[in-house]
């Protein structure tokens, strides 16, 4: 859904330790999720999501959350 002029919303995103921890409280891994065949792991719990990828050596842990300014609610941070 494309934005309205009254969205205000943010993304955020966690990389290296803080998304490792995120990524070991919040199992099991998701076994069909976007990018799972490709050899990610995937985990959710609510809005946030984490992801694993072995053969990222630079940010192998990503988190994504977001949060909806107006409502102050979270909601997801990524599409895929």
């Amino acid at each position: 859904m494309a934005p309205t002029s009254t969205d205000r919303k943010a993304a955020f995103v966690f990389h290296g330790e803080a998304a490792k921890s995120l990524f070991d409280s919040i199992g099991p891994d998701l076994k069909e999720a976007c990018g799972t065949s490709s050899g990610l792991r995937v985990r959710e719990k609510g809005d946030l999501d984490c992801v694993y990828d072995k053969d990222d050596r630079a940010s192998s842990y990503v988190c994504h959350l977001g949060i909806d300014l107006r409502t102050g609610k979270s909601m997801h941070g990524s599409i895929c």
